[in-house]
C-alpha cells in the first residue's frame, strides 16, 4: 500500500492501487499509514528516514532508498545502522530519465541551452555516477525480493562516474547542443546568485539543494550491487540518448547571449578530448 504525502499528485498519476496519507508533520500519521506492513519501502530525504524507522512496525523490514548527495546522508545512515533493523539502505546516485519536468538531466539541458557559459563548484571537477530511473527501480524490486538479516548497506549507481563538466558534455551531446566552458564558482557565490536566476527567463527551477549536490564525491564501486541484486545498470551514453530520443529537447525561447567567439568553445581546463564513457 502506497504512503503518500499529496493523495492529489497520487491519483494524478493514474496509478489503479489507492494510496494512504502521511506527514511528517504529523507524527500519529506515518505509523497509522504503515499499519502492520511486514516490509516498510521507503523513499524519502535523508532528513526523514529517522522517523520513517520509527514508525516502522516492530519486525517489519526496512528497505530505504537515499540520495547520496542530499544533506544528511551520512546521519541518516547512521541512524539506520543504529536501529539494527533486518533491511537495506541503498545509497543512491543522480537518478535521471525521470518525468520531464522532474528528469534532472532534462533540466541541466535547459540550462545548458540557455547560458553560454556553466558556473561550478570547484570547476565541476567532483565526480558524479548516474543511475537510469528503470535501473534503480529494477534494484529496488530485486532488494524485495531477497531476505535480509541485520542492517545492510549497497550503493544503488550506473557504471559510469565522471566529472560534472563532463556529464554536461554528455547531455549537451545528447541533446543536440553545443558543450558550453565551464567557470569555477563557489557555492556561497552561486546560492547568492539564486534570487536572479529564478527572474531570468528559460532556467530551470534551481534551488539550494541542487547546488549542495554538486560539492559531493559521488564516485562508487558498484561490483557489490552487482553481486547482491544481480543488475547491469545502462551505460551513461546510452541513458542518455534514451532520454532524448523519447523526448527530444525542446527549443529555448530564444539564443542564449554569447560573447564573440565563444560558441561551443572549452576552457582551457576543460580537456576537450574526454567523452562519456560509452
Amino acid at each position: 500500500m502506497p504512503v503518500v504525502r499529496d493523495l492529489a499528485r497520487w491519483r494524478a498519476l493514474g496509478l489503479p492501487v489507492a494510496g494512504r496519507l502521511a506527514a511528517f508533520e504529523d507524527p500519529e500519521s506515518l505509523p497509522r499509514a504503515l499499519g502492520r506492513a511486514a516490509t516498510v519501502v521507503a523513499l524519502v530525504p535523508p532528513r526523514h528516514l529517522g522517523q520513517v524507522i520509527a514508525a516502522a512496525p516492530a519486525g517489519a523490514t526496512l528497505l530505504a532508498a537515499i540520495r547520496n548527495a542530499d544533506p544528511g546522508a551520512e546521519a541518516a545512515e547512521a541512524a539506520f545502522l543504529r536501529a539494527g533493523r533486518d533491511g537495506l539502505l541503498l545509497r543512491r546516485g543522480l537518478t535521471y530519465g525521470l518525468q520531464r519536468s522532474e528528469d534532472p538531466v532534462r533540466r541541466l539541458a535547459a540550462l545548458i541551452a540557455s547560458l553560454p557559459t556553466l558556473p561550478l563548484p570547484y570547476g565541476g571537477m567532483l565526480s558524479v555516477q548516474p543511475i537510469h530511473v528503470e535501473d534503480a527501480a529494477r534494484g529496488v524490486l530485486a532488494a524485495l525480493r531477497r531476505d535480509w538479516r541485520g542492517p545492510n548497506l549497497l550503493p544503488l549507481a550506473g557504471p559510469d562516474a565522471l566529472p560534472w563538466r563532463l556529464l554536461l558534455d554528455g547531455i549537451a551531446e545528447a541533446a543536440g547542443l553545443p558543450a558550453r566552458p565551464v567557470r569555477s564558482a563557489s557555492p556561497a557565490l552561486l546560492r547568492a546568485l539564486l534570487p536572479l536566476a529564478r527572474r531570468l527567463p528559460g532556467l530551470p527551477k534551481i534551488r539550494a539543494r541542487d547546488i549542495d549536490r554538486l560539492t559531493v564525491e559521488e564516485a562508487c564501486d558498484i561490483a557489490p550491487l552487482r553481486r547482491a541484486l544481480g543488475i547491469a545498470p545502462l551505460r551513461l551514453a546510452a541513458g542518455l540518448a534514451r532520454c532524448f530520443a523519447e523526448a527530444p529537447l525542446a527549443p529555448p525561447p530564444g539564443p542564449p547571449h554569447t560573447p564573440s567567439g565563444h560558441a561551443g568553445t572549452r576552457h582551457a581546463d576543460h580537456q576537450p578530448d574526454r567523452r562519456v564513457p560509452s
